[in-house]
C-alpha cells in the first residue's frame, strides 16, 4: 500500500471512531468476564493474568463470551448511517494488485501475485 493510500485509510479509521460516539445513546450492558486467580513471573516480576481463560479459543465458555460480544458491538456498529460509505472507502482503497516476496527456487525467482 503507498504512503498516500495508508495516511486516507489512517484517517477514515479516525473519523469513524471519533464520530460514532455521537450514535451512541445509552449505557452498554456488557457480558460479565469471568476473573481467574493467576500469575506468572518473569524475570522476577510478577504479572497477573485475569482473563488467561480467554486464550482458550476452543472453549465453549469463550465462544459464549466472545458472541456475547459481537452481538454488543454489532448492535452499535449497525446504528452508524455512514458505515457502508466507509467499507467502500476503504474496499477502494485495498483494491490493488498485490505481489508477494520474490523467492528463489533452482536458479529462478518466483512471486506470487
Amino acid at each position: 500500500m503507498n504512503r498516500t493510500k495508508t495516511y486516507n485509510t489512517t484517517v477514515i479509521l479516525i473519523v469513524l471512531f471519533v464520530f460514532t460516539a455521537k450514535y451512541h445513546h445509552g449505557k452498554f450492558t456488557y457480558p460479565k468476564s469471568r476473573k481467574v486467580d493467576v500469575v506468572d513471573t518473569y524475570h522476577g516480576v510478577s504479572v497477573n493474568d485475569p482473563y488467561r481463560w480467554l486464550e482458550s479459543d476452543q472453549s465453549s465458555e469463550t465462544n459464549r463470551w466472545v458472541k456475547a460480544q459481537n452481538r454488543i458491538t454489532n448492535k452499535f456498529l449497525k446504528k452508524i448511517p455512514y458505515r457502508n460509505k466507509i467499507k467502500e472507502r476503504l474496499t477502494e482503497l485495498n483494491d490493488y494488485e498485490k505481489f508477494s516476496i520474490p523467492f528463489q527456487q533452482g536458479d529462478k525467482f518466483y512471486f506470487y501475485k
